[in-house]
């Protein structure tokens, strides 16, 4: 328990020294040094009337908001007395422990000083003018405020507002300027009146000691000092330095050198969910944190590898995570299976996103040439191919320390190809595509031809059962080659499964595109297992720069192919499809090349349930 303490007092003190050492225009803060468990937070925007708050915390913060109350007088909708009515400040709506104190302040200074109010509740439920109500002189209750005369003797705020610094009340905009500078050769100048002075150059300091510099940088002053002289910013990329800092904990703030880091998974039905904020063991195991930054509640803790150290660290007791997910999920079989199947759900959760995405912008925006909100196609590809990565990064590191992963992975493949689609093998034809990115059996014809097949003959029962699409209209088999009524209905019962094969497929183009490095001499290498394992670790689990942007662009060119299936009759030619064993699936096999068909690997393959 006093572990526990110690890691709840050092985020706080971490919290207290930010605001302090880098302040926020509009906000002050007074700590008092005999006790750190209140605060006086003073909130002064130019042009308006300075406010005076009190903050406690209590010995759980971060895990629970400060309680916060203010003494100034004011005018304001969400002041009942000294009680302040924000979301921010409840545990059960609107707070996280991912928030900083600092964060937490700038709400309050927005709360207070906004234009407008938002209101939930009552007959002003809404918006609120901030200025319009300030002029009836009103509180919460409606009641009439007085005038502000509150003043507190241990920050100084007072009837003239006086701001005294302090040592423990710190304004850094009156901090001395460096009295050094980096020149653009990567020379420092100095004012040494030494003649004898030779001036130590950054160009000629060796990386380790740049690094060190870093490390005592915060974001922003490192990304000036990269603008300043490019030595600085190959040492970021380098050292991944900005990535590392990302992959903190939410909690407690801290990196993978200090904690275990991984994620939270919440198991519902047979799906495996995960909002891949990063959590750490102490945090989910000692202090019982169970929500997201979003609110998705977790059940289990799945450690990722992040570094080498950190996998070691981890490594050891990963299958009883495992173990407790794969009960969870009613996922049969080793590791390996649990995570083809979060995998799996990674791309689905894109893939849903994607088709609400397209489908508001249709309903929005019905113009031809309007093709839907790319920041927000971006953004959800962002999350999911940085998600699939970390995943990946997991069953790399499980392949390359247990050769039965692989080896099952490149059996079940060649039997698949040789004619062995029993659903006991391959649950999900989404595995099968995983397990190409570990596999060294090549993508062949053969093998897109045969996951094709597969595809459409696992979506017919969906097609014609009461409790799927109910076609029943469709059991009749016409005596042409090609009947456009069943390619046209084909296409419409099945047109979500299909969204999702593209996906997959997709993804799987863009993750097994890292396999292949281009060496020096212009020829191309495929990386081994542990090789590719080692580039992960050396970014930490990221995917390449631009992986999210290639993925929405790819999202965003294919969504303008999903209106007809009118071409994709000739495209099945293409690549020898049309034989199929029934007229049923050579009109729904030509359905599916309408996605499938584009230039991933050199044909179009596709997987489904």
């Amino acid at each position: 328990m006093a572990a526990n303490q110690q890691f709840l007092l050092e985020r706080r003190l971490k919290d207290i020294n930010e605001l302090q050492e880098k302040p926020y225009p509009g906000i002050r803060i007074h700590i008092d040094d005999a006790d750190l468990t209140k605060a006086c937070l003073v909130l002064e925007p130019e042009g308006e009337t300075p406010l005076h708050l009190t903050l406690d915390f209590s010995k759980h913060y971060p895990l629970v908001p400060p309680d916060i109350t203010i003494q100034s007088s004011v005018s304001h909708p969400n002041v009942f007395d000294d009680r302040i009515c924000i979301n921010i400040l409840s545990s059960h709506d609107g707070y996280t422990p991912a928030y900083t104190l600092k964060g937490i302040c700038i709400q309050m200074l927005s709360f207070f000083f906004s234009d407008s109010i938002e209101q939930m509740y009552g007959e002003n439920g809404g918006k609120v003018d901030r200025k319009q109500w300030q002029g009836t002189g009103a509180n919460g209750y409606g009641e009439l405020v007085a005038k502000d005369s509150f003043q507190c003797d241990k920050c100084d705020f007072g009837a003239s507002h006086a701001h005294q610094a302090s040592d423990k009340d710190i304004d850094m905009s009156d901090a001395p300027a460096s009295r050094s500078a980096v020149t653009s050769n990567g020379a420092s100048s100095t004012t040494s009146n030494d003649p004898n002075y030779v001036p130590t150059r950054l160009v000629d300091m060796p990386g380790e000691l740049l690094l060190v510099i870093c490390d005592h940088l915060d974001d922003e002053s490192l990304l000036l000092a990269a603008r300043a002289w490019n030595g600085f910013g190959r040492v970021m990329r380098q050292y991944n330095i900005i990535r590392t800092r990302e992959l903190q904990c939410f909690t407690l703030k801290q990196g993978f050198s200090d904690l275990d880091l991984g994620i939270g998974i919440h198991v519902e039905g047979k799906s495996i969910q995960s909002e891949f904020d990063i959590i750490s063991r102490t945090a989910f195991k000692n202090l019982q944190v169970r929500r997201s930054i979003q609110g998705l509640s977790f059940e289990h803790w799945l450690p990722l590898p992040i570094a080498q150290k950190h996998w070691m660290r981890v490594r050891n007791g990963i299958d009883n995570h495992f173990k407790g997910i794969s009960k969870g999920a009613n996922v049969a079989g080793s590791v390996d299976k649990v995570i083809y199947s979060f995998m799996n759900e990674v791309v689905v959760k894109l893939s849903t996103e994607a088709e609400n995405l397209d489908t508001r912008g249709r309903r929005f925006y019905a113009i031809d040439d309007y093709e839907g909100p790319k920041s927000t196609l971006t953004a959800a590809s962002e999350k999911a191919i940085e998600s699939y990565f970390h995943l990946f990064h997991l069953l790399l590191c499980l392949a390359c320390e247990r050769s039965p992963i692989p080896n099952e992975a490149n059996n079940t493949i060649k039997s698949f190809i040789a004619g062995n689609h029993d659903k006991q093998k391959v649950p999900n034809l989404g595995y099968l595509l995983i397990m190409i990115l570990i596999s060294e059996v090549d993508v062949t014809p053969e093998l897109i031809k045969a996951i094709i097949e597969e595809a459409v003959t696992r979506n017919v029962v969906w097609m014609l059962d009461k409790r799927g699409r109910n076609m029943a209209e469709l059991s009749f088999l016409e005596t042409s080659a090609v009947s456009e009524y069943r390619l046209q209905k084909t296409f419409e019962a099945s047109k979500t499964s299909y969204r999702l094969l593209m996906f997959l497929n997709v993804m799987r183009k863009v993750v097994r595109s890292t396999r292949t490095q281009k060496q020096d001499d212009g020829s191309l290498k495929k990386l081994t297992l542990a090789e590719l394992r080692d580039e992960l670790f050396n970014r930490h689990g990221a995917p390449p720069n631009g992986a999210a942007t290639k993925l929405a662009e790819k999202v965003s060119e294919r969504k303008r192919s999903w209106l007809t299936p009118r071409t994709s009759h000739h495209r099945a030619r293409r690549i020898g499809c049309e034989g199929l064993s029934s007229t049923m699936l050579r009109g729904a096999n030509h359905i599916l090349e309408e996605y499938a068909n584009f230039p991933l690997l050199g044909q179009g393959d596709s997987a489904s349930q």
